[in-house]
């Protein structure tokens, strides 16, 4: 039996344009703190996470999007700059589960009245994988229609037509919430892992500041002979770590996602 999503999607499967959209790269980020550990470790090592109280592996799917709810204040903490991964789509069989919004925003309560409408949103809304790297390519396709639609945060309007919790899901991923402060990440698909991902041939991009560059030389070690692309940017003494996001979000869709946007995908 599985979630009210999962039923959902599943019962409107066959209306679903074939084919798929094409699988996009999930993404990971962290801050410069952590960035030595996982040079060191040659590793994304999933750590513990309060909200479902085990330990997980974040990353986003097809864009860098920055989680910390203190991301838009200045400071002048170096350790808080931004790193960003990118790996090929090949990793998705890692993840167990996806949610098509930001699990973090919903539990610390942010979202206005939504965070009562939606829970229990860690029940209702999970959709399981079970290693198939297709699940999020078909759930952008049942709720965005196509990557461009979701990279814009563009919901279909077949969304809201669809079965419940599906019409409930349109309005949420649809509604304004900037009042809240909540960006990008509302409509932004969550990709869960209980495993460890390895620095390896998967990874096709990291950006980090300048000052790090000794940890990405060692990256470079571990992944040899496949030499991942990469981003080297400056920062001034007082920095907003969520603009520093922004800018990797860009300059990775620049160099690498946008690759993936308009392929042709896999038949549904």
């Amino acid at each position: 039996m599985g979630s009210e999503l999962e039923n959902a999607l599943e019962s409107v499967k066959t209306s679903l344009h074939s084919p798929l959209p094409m699988a996009l790269p999930p993404t990971h980020l962290c801050t410069a703190r952590e960035f030595a550990d996982i040079a060191e470790s040659g590793e994304l090592t999933p750590t513990h996470c309060s909200v479902f109280d085990q330990k997980l592996l974040y990353f986003f799917y097809g864009g860098i999007f920055y989680r910390s709810r203190n991301s838009q204040h200045p400071t002048r903490e170096a350790v808080r700059l931004p790193v960003a991964f990118v790996f090929g789509p090949s990793i998705l069989p890692l993840f167990e589960c996806y949610y098509p919004f930001d699990t973090g925003a919903m539990e610390n309560k942010v979202c206005g009245d939504w965070n009562d409408k939606l829970d229990p949103f860690k029940d209702r809304f999970r959709v399981s994988s079970n290693g198939d790297f297709r699940v999020p390519s078909q759930l952008v396709g049942q709720v965005y229609q196509t990557n461009e639609k979701y990279l814009r945060g563009e919901v279909s309007i077949l969304c809201k037509s669809g079965p419940d919790p599906l019409t409930l899901l349109y309005e949420f991923l649809s509604a304004d919430l900037t009042a809240y402060g909540i960006d990008r990440r509302q409509m932004s698909i969550e990709c869960h892992s209980t495993r460890p991902v390895p620095l390896g041939r998967e990874l096709l991009w990291v950006g980090y500041p300048r000052a790090r560059t000794p940890d990405f030389l060692r990256i470079l070690e571990r992944t040899e002979p496949h030499v991942p692309k990469s981003y080297e940017y400056d920062w001034s003494v007082t920095f907003t770590p969520a603009e520093v996001a922004r800018e990797l979000e860009s300059e990775a869709r620049r160099v690498v996602i946008e690759d993936y946007v308009h392929r042709p995908g896999e038949t549904g």
